[in-house]
């Protein structure tokens, strides 16, 4: 029976940076479990970005790509991981402010 829940981060961008309005920002951060993942869902602003984040091929480590048209000022960005057993984990949130400048 497995009770561990998964860990996960976002490691990049960092919590109070500023990102660009209407660009592709890279999203990247880890998922981890010590039995096996189900999935690793990237949340911005509350809606999933995506089913699913893009693993890095061999690691413990993902990459997302965000594009923040139609965002605007302070958005909050977390992720939620789950792992094959059902045991769930969500990042505390990474918020980064929209910069138009």
């Amino acid at each position: 029976m497995d009770n561990t829940l998964p860990a996960g981060s976002i490691m990049s961008p960092t919590n109070g940076s500023s990102v660009a309005a209407n660009s592709n920002i890279i999203i990247t951060g880890s998922a981890l479990d010590v039995m096996k993942l189900d999935s690793a869902v990237l949340n911005i602003d509350a809606g999933a970005l995506t089913p699913d984040v893009t693993p890095v091929i061999g690691s413990n480590y993902w990459t997302c790509t965000w594009n923040t048209t139609g965002f605007s000022g302070d958005v909050n960005i977390y992720l939620t991981v789950t792992d094959k057993a059902g045991n769930v984990y969500t990042t505390s949130t990474t918020t980064v402010t929209i910069s138009t400048e």
